[in-house]
């Protein structure tokens, strides 16, 4: 007997079954502990800074370079962008 047949022949039973699955499913969701979903806390920090009347490679050489070399020698830091454009710098 395969299994839609006996879900037509017996909607009740199957109907039992799945609320039984169900609950047991919500049950287990709210026990779950902590540990299994930490909250990850990605910690990041933006530098921005704005220089009047300078073009974004004066912007980049004065302001970018220098910003990017002081944060890297922040020990912990894995990863640096940095963004230069007309008279503003974003690191």
């Amino acid at each position: 007997m395969n299994m839609t047949r006996l879900s037509i022949k017996r909607p009740v039973g199957i109907s039992m079954i799945v609320a039984f699955f169900v609950v047991l499913g919500l049950y287990s969701y709210y026990r779950i502990g902590v540990e299994l979903l930490p909250a990850l806390n990605t910690p990041y920090v933006t530098v921005s800074a704005k220089y009047p009347g300078a073009s974004a490679e004066s912007v980049e050489q004065e302001v970018v370079k220098p910003v990017e070399d002081a944060l890297a020698s922040v020990s912990g830091v894995k990863k640096i962008t940095s963004t230069a454009s007309y008279e503003r710098a974003r690191v």
